[in-house]
C-alpha cells in the first residue's frame, strides 16, 4: 500500500485511528515524517508496533487536494 493511498483511505475516518497491521504502520509512520498526519507510533516489548492516527494535518489535506488533481 502507497502511503497517499492509505491517506485517502482514512481521510473521512473518527479519529483516533488504531493501526496494528505492519503495512498500515509503515504508511503512517511514512506520513508523519511528512506532517501529513498527527500521530504516535508505539513498540510494545511483546508486540508489533501499533500506531495512534490523532487527525490530517493541513498539509495531509492539501496534500489530498493535489494528488486528485
Amino acid at each position: 500500500m502507497l502511503p497517499i493511498d492509505y491517506l485517502h483511505e482514512i481521510e473521512h475516518a473518527t479519529f483516533p485511528l488504531e493501526e496494528s497491521d505492519p503495512a498500515r504502520v509503515k504508511c503512517v509512520e511514512m506520513l508523519r515524517a511528512v506532517n501529513y498526519v498527527d500521530a504516535s507510533i508505539t513498540t510494545p516489548s511483546d508486540r508489533q508496533p501499533r500506531a495512534s492516527v490523532k487527525r490530517i494535518t493541513w498539509v495531509g489535506r492539501t496534500a489530498l487536494e493535489n494528488h486528485r488533481g
